[in-house]
């Protein structure tokens, strides 16, 4: 018995095709994957505090950023090596309850930019990276590390382009509707509320401002549409419903 491998010389093609490819939905990616990852930060560190996701201006280089932030307990530099730039590691395989588990999430902003920022606070420590694309592959520096007083957690700060910001406002309330830990402060233009309210029954999770009429299946937080194709079914048939099927699996 063989098994298929890869050569060596080809993991950082592997490593760009696999976190700039896959997306069809780039900016809804973007959010749905990073802000699990502060969800997940967030609970490992038993943090009560919400999920923020915001904007940055840059006037003096006309320069507009989304910010995600969490509470977390932060990356070490150990983490940030082994974990979070190491494609397929992730430190929640064996974690039902988390988000995610295949470490490729942290990489999708690779599919809408070529190189974004990471400021974390781990033990005291605060650690700026510039992450960036090459021509194959990915890799990071670290700007600088200091020591703070600043409670632990992660920012991951992109730049944004000024045609994607309707763009990012919709995905939040599609990608979004069922984080319940989550403020977003969107001064971009367009109307977001966080004054939402969320009915959840045994087999069923309803968003009172951002339902779409469509049957979903959620998984904890994070819901996936439904081929209905595959599933030979009618669409039409089920437009009329604006309940959501949730499945703890």
């Amino acid at each position: 018995e063989k098994r298929g491998t890869i050569d060596q010389k080809n993991i950082d093609l592997v490593m760009s095709l696999v976190s700039s490819n896959i997306y069809s939905n780039n900016i809804g990616s973007i959010v749905r994957e990073i802000t699990s990852n502060c969800y997940d930060a967030n609970k490992e560190n038993n943090s009560s505090e919400p999920i923020k996701i915001y904007y940055e201006n840059d006037y003096e280089n006309n320069t507009r950023y989304i910010v995600f932030e969490d509470n977390g307990k932060g990356l070490s530099p150990e983490l940030m090596d082994e974990v979070y730039m190491c494609m397929f590691s992730s430190t929640k395989r064996d974690d039902n309850l988390a988000h995610g588990g295949w470490g490729l999430g942290s990489k999708t902003p690779f599919s809408y930019v070529n190189q974004f920022n990471l400021v974390t606070i781990c033990n005291n420590i605060k650690y700026e990276y510039l992450l960036y694309k090459e021509s194959i592959g990915f890799k990071y520096t670290c700007l600088s590390s200091n020591e703070t007083l600043e409670n632990s957690g992660t920012k991951i700060k992109i730049e944004v382009d000024q045609k994607d910001l309707y763009k990012f406002n919709q995905e939040f309330k599609y990608q979004l509707k069922y984080f319940e830990d989550v403020y977003i402060q969107d001064n971009s233009g367009h109307y977001y509320s966080n004054d939402f309210k969320l009915i959840e029954g045994k087999n069923f999770k309803y968003n009172n401002l951002y339902s779409t009429g469509d049957l979903h299946i959620c998984l904890g937080q994070v819901s996936y549409p439904i081929d209905f194709k595959v599933l030979e079914l009618d669409r039409n048939l089920f437009s009329i419903l604006s309940f959501y099927l949730s499945f703890l699996l």
